[in-house]
């Protein structure tokens, strides 16, 4: 690896007006060889940025692809480089987020390096304070060797060799908005490639905070597109999975109808219990009210598993024709 890799940053964008100019100056800062903007069919005020970032390769999808077709139609515009960054459109790095990368990775051992996310509103909105805490419990303070990256990656910000694509491809363009790189990951690793983490390469989560329900949304998203992974590759977590994708939706319901076939509040009553324990676990973290943690844990983990069931049953569909 040159001691000054040439590094191209590829950005997929959708509906990114109020985050993408941030983002982009905080990839100017690494002082790249190339930028590579793709708007995937943005409905807002996206395409109208592209005339203000004239060093910036713009990519215009008239219809809304998804992050894998997106990133794909980025790499075919990258040049000769040695490195490829992909870094989320409301993601802002840190000044000395490539210095870092290049200085605390051996690239002759790793194919793959990413950086440490932390949450913009962290403290002030419970979503990011929420997502903080996910990703500060899954890294930590201290780089290190990723040794499942399907499953432990920090997302959001990476870089890789060149070659890698090269001799793997792109996405898959099926995972629209999650597990795509989860999915990429799982290919590396197929293939012996090793994953490297630098927490000192910092980058800052800038999105706008949800509201509940998008939240929910999302996390519906995510189970989706997670046990679709999981079935595609035949994981070993797959069988967990989905028992546990129909133990989510199923269990509240056979609670419900168990209290009133038995005549009995104690199904219910049990239920409450560990809605108030989780609660109470939420609020020791996060400084959440015992009963809005409760129901943020409960809510959460509903959407998730709506989310995984139907995952499954589309997975079951697809299979069913071929």
């Amino acid at each position: 690896m040159e001691v000054h890799p040439r590094v191209a940053f590829l950005v997929a964008a959708f509906n990114a007006a109020k985050t993408l100019p941030r983002c982009l100056e905080g990839i100017r800062a690494q002082n790249p060889s190339q930028i590579v903007v793709v708007d995937d069919g943005s409905t807002d005020q996206t395409p109208s940025l592209r005339d203000q970032h004239p060093d910036v390769d713009w990519v215009r999808l008239e219809t809304n692809q998804g992050v894998g077709a997106a990133r794909n139609a980025a790499l075919e515009q990258v040049r000769d480089v040695d490195l490829i960054a992909f870094v989320d459109s409301d993601i802002v790095l840190g000044e000395a987020w490539l210095e870092n990368l290049l200085k605390k990775c051996d690239w002759n051992t790793y194919s793959v390096a990413c950086g440490r996310v932390r949450a913009a509103e962290a403290g002030t909105h419970w979503a990011a304070t929420l997502d903080e805490q996910i990703t500060a419990r899954t890294f930590g303070p201290k780089s290190r060797e990723i040794g499942v990256p399907w499953r432990e990656v920090m997302y959001f910000n990476h870089v890789f060799k060149r070659e890698v694509f090269q001799f793997l491809g792109g996405f898959d363009p099926a995972f629209r908005t999650n597990a795509e790189d989860s999915d990429f990951f799982y290919r590396c690793a197929g293939h012996d490639l090793k994953f490297f983490y630098v927490a000192s390469a910092e980058a800052i989560h800038i999105y706008p905070p949800p509201t509940f329900e998008t939240y929910l949304r999302r996390l519906r998203r995510n189970g989706f597109y997670t046990i679709r992974f999981h079935l595609k590759h035949a994981t070993p977590l797959m069988g967990l999975k989905i028992c546990k994708a129909l133990g989510l939706v199923g269990a509240m319901p056979l609670i419900f109808l168990v209290s009133l076939f038995s005549l009995s509040l104690r199904p219910i009553l049990l239920l409450l219990l560990a809605f108030f324990l989780a609660g109470l676990h939420q609020s020791a973290r996060l400084g959440f009210h015992p009963w809005f943690g409760g129901w943020i844990w409960l809510s959460g983990w509903v959407a998730r598993g709506i989310g995984e069931v139907e995952g499954l049953r589309k997975w079951m569909r697809l299979t069913s024709r071929r």
